[in-house]
């Protein structure tokens, strides 16, 4: 069997199971390791996400979820429409939470704030507003003024301090 056949069949099983776990609900825990190919963050170095994290998907595939993908990964985060998301990383010295937590993505290493920010679904589109952030937020390489939302659009790049994602 060919290498490309081979990682055809991989990503077609890949694909299958996720539409399994979208289906049922079911918590997806095993996300890939990352890569051995090494993927620049620019001034920052390689980026290799520590550990894996929890994704609860939605119990129903639906075309309104905001796809969020991180260097070396295969499998994005979801974000539903129908919640409003804080997004940030947790502290152990701190009582918050986020809702997405990025601290397995190296979110305190590449400037990620406790509450960076917030993603939204208003009007039918997806909008993110900086929460006040100590290193700011980037749409596109774009500063985004804080306490004000943008919409989020498909390709785009979002920047959290240094850590990268793209809206899927």
């Amino acid at each position: 069997m060919s290498d490309n056949k081979r990682r055809e069949d991989e990503l077609r099983e890949q694909l299958q199971r996720l539409k399994q776990n979208r289906q049922t609900g079911r918590i997806i825990d095993d996300l890939p390791e990352p890569s051995n190919n090494r993927l620049s963050t620019g001034s920052l170095g390689d980026f290799y996400p520590e550990e894996a994290t929890k994704i609860m998907l939605p119990s129903v595939a639906n075309a309104q979820d905001l796809n969020l993908y991180l260097p070396g990964m295969t499998r994005p985060l979801v974000v539903t429409a129908d919640e409003e998301v804080s997004v940030g990383r947790s502290n152990p010295a701190s009582d918050f939470i986020p809702d997405l937590d990025l601290i397995p993505y190296k979110a305190t290493e590449l400037g990620v704030s406790r509450y960076h920010g917030t993603i939204s679904a208003k009007g039918g589109q997806f909008v993110y507003k900086d929460m006040g952030s100590t290193n700011g937020s980037f749409i596109n390489e774009r500063r985004l003024a804080p306490f004000q939302w943008h919409q989020l659009r498909f390709k785009d790049r979002l920047r959290l301090g240094y850590l990268i994602l793209t809206v899927g």
